[in-house]
């Protein structure tokens, strides 16, 4: 590896001038040098693509890209990465806020993996913003339900331009997130290292706000009808067949976990559910997330009900 890597920053825009300009600032004012930020446009109706033009006037490492028809935000980052020319890619958003030191903490911790992420802060301005669970714990098994967010993904270019490592049945960020799992693993950093701005239609938006304003005991009333009907939607079982097919020969333990726990989801018979939810108590230090709240007597009763959880939390995921 060379003494100093170059870094590739990745942004897909889409009608995002409201808020561009601030994280534009920010990728270029990161302490580590930037190499390039990629910036493709999706065919912005907006002054988005106008912004991004004057920024790469007014900065040689800045190169913006025009798509002639409209290719929606997945194939949009997919075919931005590939432009990609550094020995590291980072994906952004076009409207959220780095903080000064990410890129710099990031290629510090990757090390041999193949994505290094983080946690963040997310709401709808920094001042109201709620932070993410800050630790370093990476659970394969959890990635069932929840993916990593895919603009605080960090990797090298021969993981991040791989056409494989896109292949999936979900969203770009689920496949990268689980083809990382299954290669050469992720690394996280428990400080926060951006800002993620929520907006009231993002999935994210609603995951918060049935969050923050359900009562506690909601998804153990709840949880079971929720899981049934994720159950029902073909987009989860798709997923589910996908991460089956792709870890039967799992060696890793968090993979073995992962695998073994969608062979019973792939079953929608109620002893089925019932041997999850046992499988999940057992193996709760290693699934339950974060693993601080699977201690203690409290820790058994979650590891019962984490499938129930899940599904309660991840429903807009697989609309």
């Amino acid at each position: 590896m060379n003494k100093n890597p170059t870094v590739s920053v990745v942004m897909a825009t889409y009608n995002g001038e409201k808020y561009i300009r601030e994280q534009i600032d920010s990728i270029l004012g990161q302490s580590y040098p930037v190499y390039e930020l990629v910036i493709q446009d999706d065919c912005s109706t907006d002054s988005t693509l106008a912004i991004a033009e004057d920024y790469a006037r007014r900065y040689p490492n800045v190169k913006v890209f025009e798509n002639q028809r409209n290719l929606g935000f997945n194939l949009n980052f997919q075919t931005a990465c590939m432009r990609a020319t550094g020995d590291f890619v980072a994906i952004s958003d076009q409207d959220d806020v780095w903080f000064p030191e990410k890129i710099a903490r990031q290629m510090e911790v990757i090390g041999t993996h193949d994505i290094c992420t983080s946690a963040i802060c997310r709401g709808a301005t920094q001042a109201t913003a709620v932070v993410e669970d800050e630790s370093n714990d990476v659970r394969p098994a959890t990635h069932v339900f929840r993916c990593l967010l895919g603009h605080s993904i960090f990797g090298p270019s021969s993981f991040m331009k791989n056409p494989k490592n896109w292949e999936g049945s979900l969203n770009y960020d689920w496949n990268l997130t689980l083809h990382a799992d299954w290669n050469n693993g992720i690394v996280r950093i428990g400080d926060v290292l951006l800002f993620h701005r929520s907006h009231d239609s993002s999935v994210t938006h609603r995951t918060m706000a049935l969050t923050t304003t359900t009562s506690s005991v909601a998804p153990y009333l709840h949880g079971f009808r929720f899981f049934r009907q994720l159950q029902e939607e073909p987009k989860f079982m798709s997923h589910c067949r996908y991460v089956f097919d792709n870890t039967l020969s799992a060696t890793d333990g968090g993979v073995v976990l992962q695998h073994r726990l969608v062979a019973l989801l792939l079953r929608h018979s109620f002893a089925a559910y019932l041997r999850l939810c046992f499988f999940c108590m057992r193996n709760r230090k290693s699934i339950y997330y974060p693993a601080s709240k699977a201690k203690g007597l409290l820790g058994f009763v979650r590891g019962f009900f984490f499938p129930a959880f899940s599904a309660y939390y991840s429903a807009f995921n697989f609309k």
